[in-house]
C-alpha cells in the first residue's frame, strides 16, 4: 500500500508527519487512509513543558485537531500528537490523488519550547478497478456478416454495463444493455453488413468495441479494443447493359451491321459499386486496343483476316469500384468482314469475230478476269470499267461500264468487240470499286500487234519479227504511197519494226488530213527498236527477274528495274488452306507471315505433368541450403501436395523455312 512520510523543523524539535493507505473498498470506490503526527526533540539539553496544538488535514477534510503537552525529555526523545484513519472515495475512474497536511501551533512561550510549523505532500492512492475490460473472441472472422463474441468480467456484480461500437473513429452506436448482477460478459453479435455503406473507400476499416460501466445510472468508465473489419468478396461491382451502336451512320443506314476495316463502334455502358461503393474506372478491350470510360467510340475496328462472311470480335468490359474490387463482363460483337475488291487473273487476248483466240490477224478483244468483292451480307454495290488505248495515244476510250457487277467473278469471259487495229499495240485496263471506294482500283494488260514470225513486205525492203509488217502492200499504189514508204525507211533504216499506218488512199479524206497522216510517216521518233520489241514482248512492265548475280536487269536488257521483296519469300496469288483448315487469301503485292513466334498458350499442344508416386522431389530451392520438397509417396493425400518444377526459356521459336538467297528483280517502267 502506498505512504509518505513528511518532516519539518521547529526549532529543538521537528514535526514528522506520517500518512498511510490501509486497505481498499472495489465496491465503495474507497480508501482507508491511517495517518499520525509525532513530535521529536533535536536539541542537545533538556525541554520543559508546554502546550501546543495540532492540526491534520486529509483530502481537504480537517481530521484531527487536538491540544497537546509537551512533557520534559532529552535529545531524540519523542512524543505522539495524534493518530487516526479516515475514509478517502476515489474519482469516477478509480484512481485518486490524496492532499496532505500537518500543522503545529505553538501555544506555550518558553524558548525551548517546539515553534510551530506545517508540513504537507500528496499521496497517491491505488486505483481501484472500476470499468470492466474488454475482450472480443473473433475466431469466426471479421467480414461483415461474420459473428464476434464480446466479452468482459466486472470488478463489481452490482455493476450494469452498455456495448456499443464506432466505425473508423465515429459517433458510438449502441449494440446491448447488460443490466447488474452479472458476474461475466459474453455477447455474441454479428457484425452488420449495413456497415457497408459507410465503407466506401477501402475494403477495410477500423471497428472500435465499446463496453461502458455503470454504477446506477452514474458512468464508471469505459474500455474498448479495435478490430479490422472486412468488405465480404461478394461486395463487387456489377456491370449491366452494355449497349453498342454504330458510330458512322451511313454504314448504319446502308448495311445494318457493323463492316470490319470501316465500323466505330460506340459503347454505352451502365455499372453500378455494391453497397455503397462508387465506379472508379472502366476499360474496355477490343481489337487489341484498349478504351477507358462508360461512354467512347472506338477506333476503325479491322478485326483478323478470315474468309468468313463474318467474324465474332470479341470485347472485355473491367469496372472497378471505389473499394479497389473489380467486375469483367465479355461479349462479342458480329462484324461483316471485309475487303478491298481484288483481282486475281486478268488477260486480254486478240481474237476473231466468233472469239476464238487469234493473236495472228484477231481485231476482236476477248477478255478473260477473276475477282473478287466483299459482299457484306449482299448489300455491297459493285460496279467494274473497262478502258482501252492505242499505245501512244494520249487518252483512254471507255470501253464498258458496268454499276451492278457481281461479287465474284471466275474466269469471267467479256467480248470487247472489233476495237484493234492490227498493225498496233494496246493498253487495256478494268477497273473494280465498291461502295466505300471513290475511284476504281485497276488491273492492266497489254496488247501486242497481230503476231507473224517472221513477214517480209512485199516491197522487199523490210521485215517485221513477231508481228505483222505494215509494207504489205499490195502492188497497186500509187508512186506518191510507194514513194513515202522508201522514204520513212531512209529515215528509219530497216532495224525497226514499223508500226506507222498505212497511206491513206481514201477519196473522203480532205488534203489537210492526207498531210497530217503523212507527217506522222516521217516523224523520225515513230518506231520500235528491236531490243525494246523484245524487251517488252518477254519482260513487260510488272514482271519479275530472279538472278544468283546482283546486277539490275536494266544494265541487260533495258527498262527500268527495281529491288523486290527483299528478305521475303514468294507466294502465289489466290487461296490456300492451312493444316486447321482456314481458308487463307493471298494478295499480289500483299505481305504476311513472321520471322520468329512465341507461342500462346492455346497454341501449345495440350498435355499435362505426372511425377512419379514414390520419392521426393526438390520444388523449391529456398537457398543458403534450405529447400522445399514434396513427399510423392503422399500422392492421392490430400493432406499433401506436390508439384513439377517449371522449364522453358519463354523465347520465340525461329519460323523461317529453309531457304536460299538470290536476288528478285520487277520492271517498274
Amino acid at each position: 500500500m502506498p505512504s509518505l512520510t513528511k518532516e519539518v523543523s521547529l526549532g529543538y524539535w521537528k514535526l514528522r508527519f506520517q500518512v498511510t493507505e490501509n486497505s481498499t473498498s472495489v465496491a465503495n470506490n474507497t480508501s482507508n487512509v491511517g495517518y499520525s503526527a509525532t513530535l521529536i526533540s533535536t536539541g542537545g539539553t533538556a525541554q520543559y513543558n508546554g502546550a501546543g496544538e495540532i492540526h491534520i488535514y486529509i483530502n481537504g477534510a480537517h481530521v484531527l485537531a487536538k491540544a497537546v503537552n509537551i512533557n520534559v525529555m532529552t535529545n531524540g526523545g519523542s512524543q505522539s500528537l495524534g493518530s487516526g484513519t479516515t475514509t478517502v472515495g476515489h474519482d469516477a475512474d478509480g484512481s485518486k490523488n490524496v492532499s496532505v497536511s500537518a500543522t503545529y501551533k505553538q501555544v506555550g512561550t518558553a524558548y525551548y519550547l517546539p515553534k510551530g510549523g506545517t508540513v504537507s505532500g500528496t499521496l497517491k492512492l491505488t486505483d481501484i478497478p472500476r470499468a470492466t475490460d474488454i475482450t472480443v473472441d473473433i475466431s469466426n472472422g471479421t467480414t461483415l456478416g461474420n459473428s464476434i463474441t464480446i466479452k468482459g468480467t466486472p470488478n463489481v456484480s452490482s455493476f450494469s454495463h452498455k456495448i456499443a461500437y464506432s466505425l473508423n473513429n465515429g459517433d458510438p452506436v449502441d449494440i446491448k444493455t447488460i443490466d447488474s448482477g452479472a458476474t461475466s460478459i459474453s455477447e455474441a453479435w454479428a457484425i452488420p453488413t449495413s456497415l457497408a455503406s459507410s465503407i466506401t473507400e477501402s475494403d477495410l476499416a477500423t471497428l472500435n468495441l465499446i463496453l461502458y460501466t455503470y454504477n446506477g445510472s452514474t458512468l464508471i468508465g469505459s474500455k474498448q479494443t479495435s478490430i479490422t473489419v472486412k468488405i465480404p468478396e461478394s461486395y463487387v461491382p456489377t456491370i449491366g447493359t452494355i449497349s453498342i451502336s454504330e458510330a458512322v451512320s451511313s454504314i448504319a443506314s446502308k448495311f445494318g451491321k457493323y463492316v470490319a476495316e470501316k465500323s466505330q463502334l460506340k459503347f454505352n455502358i451502365s455499372a453500378s459499386g455494391s453497397n455503397g461503393s462508387a465506379i472508379a474506372s472502366c476499360t474496355t478491350n477490343i481489337d487489341k486496343k484498349s478504351y477507358t470510360g462508360q461512354s467512347f467510340t472506338t477506333d476503325v475496328i479491322n478485326g483478323p483476316l478470315t474468309n468468313s462472311d463474318t467474324i465474332d470480335i470479341e470485347y472485355t468490359v473491367t469496372v472497378t469500384d471505389s473499394r479497389g474490387r473489380t467486375a469483367s463482363k465479355t461479349g462479342a460483337v458480329s462484324i461483316l468482314t471485309y475487303y478491298k475488291p481484288m483481282f486475281s487473273m486478268f488477260s486480254v487476248q486478240r481474237a476473231n469475230s466468233s472469239y476464238t483466240v487469234d493473236e495472228n490477224s484477231g481485231t476482236y478483244a476477248l477478255f478473260r478476269y477473276t475477282y473478287d468483292i466483299s459482299k457484306l451480307d449482299n448489300k455491297n454495290t459493285a460496279s467494274m470499267i473497262i478502258k482501252y488505248k492505242a499505245t501512244d495515244a494520249a487518252s483512254w476510250t471507255t470501253l464498258n461500264t458496268v454499276t451492278s457487277s457481281p461479287y465474284t467473278a471466275i474466269n469471267t469471259e467479256y467480248h470487247g468487240g472489233n476495237i484493234f487495229d492490227a498493225t498496233k499495240e494496246y493498253e487495256v485496263m478494268i477497273g473494280l470499286k465498291d461502295y466505300f471506294m471513290s475511284d476504281y482500283i485497276y488491273a492492266y494488260a497489254h496488247v501486242n500487234s497481230t503476231y507473224t514470225l517472221i513477214n517480209w513486205a512485199n516491197s522487199g525492203k523490210a521485215m517485221s519479227l513477231f508481228k505483222q509488217s505494215d509494207l504489205n502492200l499490195s502492188g497497186s499504189e500509187t508512186d506518191a504511197v510507194k514513194s513515202a514508204y522508201e522514204n520513212w525507211f531512209e529515215v528509219h533504216g530497216d532495224s525497226y519494226f514499223s508500226e506507222m499506218p498505212n497511206v491513206m488512199e481514201d477519196s473522203s479524206k480532205t488534203s489537210s488530213e492526207i498531210s497530217a497522216h503523212n507527217t506522222k510517216l516521217n516523224n523520225a521518233n515513230k518506231g520500235t527498236p528491236l531490243d525494246k520489241y523484245i524487251l517488252n514482248k518477254f519482260h513487260p512492265i510488272g514482271c519479275l527477274y530472279l538472278s544468283t548475280n546482283n546486277v539490275n536487269p536494266g544494265d541487260l536488257f533495258g527498262g527500268s528495274w527495281v529491288s523486290y521483296g527483299e528478305g521475303r519469300v514468294l507466294i502465289g496469288a489466290g487461296t490456300g488452306t492451312d493444316a486447321n483448315g482456314k481458308q487463307m487469301t493471298f494478295t499480289a503485292g500483299a505481305t504476311g507471315g513472321e520471322y520468329s513466334h512465341q507461342l500462346t498458350v492455346n497454341e501449345m499442344p495440350s498435355h499435362n505433368h505426372s511425377p512419379s508416386s514414390t520419392g521426393k522431389v526438390q520444388v523449391a530451392n529456398l537457398g543458403g541450403g534450405s529447400y522445399v520438397v514434396a513427399d510423392l509417396s503422399q500422392k492421392g493425400n490430400t493432406n499433401w501436395a506436390y508439384k513439377t518444377a517449371s522449364t522453358g526459356g519463354n523465347q520465340s521459336h525461329n519460323n523461317m523455312m529453309p531457304y536460299i538467297g538470290g536476288y528478285i528483280w520487277r520492271r517498274v517502267a
